[in-house]
């Protein structure tokens, strides 16, 4: 039998029915095409783990509404600035919930073809697969698509309430003022607490399905609501967190991540086609910086430092790079130039770039604050690029312009393989380059 649904996956609520104001009416797709091509392919024996363009659609959908929520044009995002980090968040969350939804969805499709040991027949497979759809591409679909405009307009508001908390620390709970409004939402309403106070920490909206509470900033005179006056409310347990503060649209207790491995969830991600899995920042001078959603995270506050620097140089096509998993490095190819080379399958080059004539150019980053690693790093980025981007954060006497040359001169003679290195210092100005 196909799975059983997941108990309570979600709980509409009573009084609004569940639905985002900004979204109820739009009409959703379904991906019908989609649905029937994969069920030819269970009923020529397939058994399909994951699939690109159901994946592709329903990221497609995820994101348009993310965009449509979020307070500000993600697409005019700087790269330095707390949306940058937010949307990428926020971009992550959406591609991983997708790809773990889509591996539950296509598992219910493969066991609606059986019956205990029985094969149902042809017909009766297909109306099976028409009540799935019906319920992850209609039903569950509006509430994730709601949810993915309600999340993310809050998220939006929190990055910055987070960069005004200085001028502006306190922080308080608005409802709709419906007659809509669930009544244990409605007894938050105009409680006010700092932003770091403990109770935005399990209260910050959206604290439930189809929440359609809000936070506004405090006036300056405002005062805090004692402690003793804060109702303790029942909270679903997937809610009991600040979304917003975790940079997460769908929280990582839904039961879309049950059974499913973390490494099929970044592989159905790998297979999508490489355009659908960048989201765009901006740098200093307005060109734009590309990130795959599986860059490594904790690299990308330096890479994009790095991208920005390169592009005030005159470099352009910047594309970030994803972290593929040695085991699985033959998908990195999707995303290099065509015949390029790996050098090491254990290790992952930080980018893709283009010069001022349209070559283009793999790189590794490599950013240091000591003159000891600069022939250090050089080595190791060439394990792992055709050339090496090393920026120096450190004073440039440190190192010295002759010492700088040398070493990378030396360098480039040592390692033939090497096509080429830049070096950028603190300041983010190219100092020098050795480009074969």
């Amino acid at each position: 039998k196909a799975q059983a649904d997941p108990p309570l996956l979600y709980e509409p609520c009573p009084y609004c029915g569940g639905f985002h104001p900004s979204a109820k009416n739009e009409p959703i797709d379904s991906m019908e095409d989609e649905i029937n091509r994969i069920a030819e392919i269970i009923l020529s024996g397939g058994t399909p783990a994951h699939d690109a363009g159901l994946l592709s659609g329903t990221v497609k959908q995820l994101s348009a509404s993310m965009a449509k929520g979020y307070t500000r044009p993600i697409e005019q995002v700087k790269w330095d600035t707390p949306d940058a980090d937010m949307i990428d968040n926020l971009t992550r969350n959406i591609y991983q919930f997708s790809a773990a939804k889509n591996w539950q969805q296509l598992h219910d499709m493969t066991s609606a073809l059986r019956d205990g040991e029985r094969i149902v027949s042809e017909s009766e497979f297909f109306d099976r697969i028409n009540a799935i759809n019906d319920k992850y591409n209609k039903n569950w679909l509006r509430t994730e698509r709601n949810s993915a405009i309600a999340g993310a307009q809050m998220a939006s508001r929190w990055a910055q309430f987070q960069n005004d908390k200085e001028a502006i620390p306190l922080l308080t709970y608005r409802t709709v003022g419906d007659s809509n409004v669930r009544p244990t939402h409605q007894v938050l309403d105009g409680i006010t607490r700092p932003i770091d106070d403990t109770f935005w920490k399990t209260n910050y909206p959206p604290n439930g399905w189809g929440c359609r509470c809000d936070v506004e900033q405090a006036p300056g005179r405002s005062r805090p609501t004692p402690k003793n006056r804060i109702p303790n409310v029942p909270i679903p347990e997937m809610f009991k967190t600040n979304l917003a503060e975790a940079g997460l649209i769908y929280p990582k207790e839904h039961p879309y991540y049950n059974g499913v491995p973390n490494a099929e969830i970044r592989k159905a991600i790998a297979w999508l086609p490489p355009d659908n899995t960048y989201h765009r920042v901006l740098s200093d001078n307005g060109m734009p910086i590309e990130i795959n959603v599986m860059h490594n995270k904790t690299e990308i506050p330096g890479n994009t430092s790095v991208a920005n620097d390169l592009c005030k140089a005159g470099y352009k096509d910047i594309y970030l790079l994803p972290d593929i998993h040695a085991k699985d490095a033959h998908l990195r190819k999707r995303y290099l130039p065509d015949g390029y080379k790996q050098r090491n399958i254990a290790k992952n080059p930080d980018a893709v770039i283009s010069d001022t004539d349209g070559n283009k150019m793999v790189c590794d980053f490599k950013i240091i604050t000591g003159e000891r690693n600069f022939a250090h790093r050089i080595a190791q980025a060439a394990e792992q690029a055709d050339y090496a981007v090393i920026k120096l954060d450190l004073k440039q006497h440190k190192l010295g312009n002759d010492k700088i040359k040398s070493v990378v001169n030396a360098k480039m003679v040592e390692l033939p393989d090497l096509k080429g290195v830049i070096v950028i210092n603190r300041k983010g100005e190219v100092i020098y380059k050795a480009i074969r």
